[in-house]
């Protein structure tokens, strides 16, 4: 049985506020104006006599606000941010806010003597603020990455559930023996619990992108419990649990504790991939836990796998080339980093990493330079092009290319001073006073010794 849908979608503009270009931290291109934006959506749903209608009524609700969504994002693509369709997709999705109550009306209509069909409505009111684009871009690469691919997963999740919900919807139009009315009934039912546990995991995931992370646990183990087969709650929540460990780890030094959270990520991961041996971002996950506790063995097993369920992918290549390098394998680490190179030409990210594997491994300093200089030459956002040229520099001393050093590391100073982020500001210095150093500029030296000393006093 297909659902009728009639859509009405008014759009109020408020200005809200006139924002800059982010002050200086990026150079892409973002709206210049943020607005708060108004969507008002109307669904009908055509649901079957089986069906908990309490369900198909947030159904309906569902299908409304992913309709809002829509709307959004057509705006937001002629704002020419310079983001893909699917940030686009996941700012509107975590970041929509409903205003008031939705208002729902139900009618039942005779379909045959037999069979009625009842037709839900939903009309809901949504605000979405444009300098959610702004805030986004702020944010760190590797939350980006785990935002889209949970956005990305949950939609496939709703998709299916709803491709499954409509053919046993055709099957009950033509049902007659009580046996298969049975058969369809409990099948439906399961699709339900199915919907709703998404509908869980999808708060989670608005948890999880606000940095509600104690909520997000929670709503990703409800999902679990209306249903033990939700592939992206265990692994949502377990990668909640891998960060809380990398914290654990590496800023607060409590290795047990993190050792705990590591143990309960892997129990999330097997039971994920249990669910779905074939979903290649669960294995990057649990091998990227593996190489953490230097299990390199399973590590490369899992990464391995990741290739090859997705051999497109240039971060699967990255965390393997990272585990040859950890195990001194320079031949299989260039391939995996010439691959992903390959697959993402224009993602400085790779020319960086591969710049360090030439500087730090290979001991192939020309080459690094090129590298961090396609990085330079491609990145935008002034934290890594803080990155950038301090290794670039650091590449050209070690050439004894002491001009072209001071040039990039001066350039780096200019950078940090004007951020937040000053860890590197001291040891940029130093480095710029030793070039003037093997350059007989003692005056200059001793200004970048001083600069140094004054700041590690701070």
């Amino acid at each position: 049985m297909a659902c009728g849908v009639s859509v009405l979608i008014k759009k109020n503009w408020q200005k809200l506020l006139t924002a800059t270009i982010l002050a200086g931290n990026l150079l892409l291109s973002v709206p210049v104006e943020a607005e708060i934006k108004n969507y008002t959506a109307n669904i009908e749903e055509i649901t079957g006599e089986m069906e908990n209608q309490e369900v198909s009524k947030q159904r309906t609700l569902d299908k409304s606000i992913k309709n809002v969504i829509n709307q959004i994002y057509i705006d937001l693509k002629g704002l020419n941010s310079g983001l893909s369709d699917e940030e686009i997709f996941t700012i509107a999705n975590n970041t929509y806010k409903i205003v008031g109550e939705p208002e729902f009306n139900r009618e039942v209509k005779k379909l045959t003597n037999k069979t009625d069909i009842i037709v839900w409505k939903a009309t809901v009111d949504v605000n979405f603020d444009d300098s959610e684009i702004k805030k986004w871009i702020k944010r760190d690469e590797n939350e980006k990455f785990v935002l889209i691919n949970q956005n990305r997963e949950l939609k496939k999740l709703f998709a299916e559930n709803e491709q499954k919900l409509e053919e046993f919807r055709k099957q009950s139009e033509q049902i007659t023996k009580k046996q298969e009315k049975n058969y369809v009934k409990a099948a439906i039912k399961y699709l339900e619990s199915e919907f709703l546990s998404n509908q869980k995991v999808k708060i989670g995931n608005r948890y999880n992108y606000e940095n509600r992370i104690t909520d997000a646990i929670q709503l990703y183990g409800e999902a679990i419990v209306l249903n033990e087969n939700n592939v992206a709650a265990y692994n949502n929540r377990g990668q909640i649990y891998k960060n809380i460990a990398d914290k654990k780890a590496f800023i607060e030094k409590d290795i047990p504790a993190a050792s705990s959270y590591r143990q309960m990520a892997i129990a999330d991961f097997d039971k994920a991939i249990r669910i779905n041996p074939n979903y290649a971002e669960i294995y990057k996950n649990r091998g990227l836990i593996h190489f953490a506790n230097k299990n390199y063995e399973q590590a490369i097993k899992d990464f391995n796998r990741a290739v090859q369920i997705e051999p497109n992918n240039a971060e699967n290549y990255i965390n393997r080339a990272n585990y040859y390098r950890q195990v001194k394998n320079n031949e299989l680490s260039l391939a995996d980093y010439n691959k992903a190179a390959e697959l993402e030409p224009n993602n400085a990210q790779i020319y960086f990493k591969r710049g360090n594997f030439y500087e730090q491994d290979a001991k192939d300093n020309n080459k690094a330079v090129d590298d961090y200089s396609r990085m330079i030459s491609l990145e935008k956002r002034e934290k890594f092009l803080i990155l950038g040229y301090h290794s670039r520099a650091g590449a050209y001393k070690k050439l004894k290319m002491y001009e072209k050093a001071i040039a990039d590391y001066t350039k780096c100073i200019s950078l940090i001073e004007k951020g937040e982020n000053t860890s590197l500001l001291p040891w940029a210095y130093r480095f710029r006073g030793e070039c003037y150093k093997s350059l007989g500029n003692e005056a200059n030296f001793q200004a970048d010794m001083k600069k140094f000393e004054d700041l590690q006093r701070k």
